[in-house]
């Protein structure tokens, strides 16, 4: 199924979820239907980390958050997907690849719908805004969270 996750094997770890992710056309094919294919994925595959392998360190929301339709899908139907990506996954140091060093939320931070989907998950989980300073807090004293 699409959120089953492989346990043994050269694919531990692995999910359809995440070979859909990683693809243009997989991601095509999860924003599919109405509800969408994505909308079905599970807030565990959704922050499952492949912890060993050629492709260490991905995870559905890596997959998502690195491309515009992705990033579409975790913000479609309310931002329901991208409420639930975890403060783990979001900080998650990525070991890997081109993005090598960065995190999750750094990578949705360079984009208006990746703003869009930090400030919905923070509001949701009560945290408040990432990106706009507290009443009477001078500019220079403000710093992101």
């Amino acid at each position: 199924t699409l959120n089953h996750i492989i346990e043994e094997g050269e694919r531990k770890g692995q999910s359809v979820a995440l070979w859909l992710a990683s693809t243009s056309k997989g991601r095509a094919l999860l924003a599919h239907g109405n509800p969408s294919l994505g909308s079905q994925i599970t807030t565990e595959t959704l922050n499952h980390m492949i912890e060993e392998g050629p492709i260490k360190g991905a995870s559905v929301a890596l997959w998502l958050t690195g491309s515009p339709e992705g990033q579409a899908l975790l913000g479609h139907n309310d931002y329901e997907l991208g409420k639930k990506i975890s403060e783990e996954t979001l900080n998650y140091i990525i070991p890997e690849g081109k993005e090598k060093g960065k995190t999750i939320a750094e990578i949705l931070a360079r984009t208006v719908k990746g703003k869009e989907i930090l400030e919905r998950r923070n509001t949701f989980l009560g945290v408040g805004s990432m990106f706009t300073k507290p009443r009477g807090t001078p500019s220079s004293a403000y710093t992101p969270r």
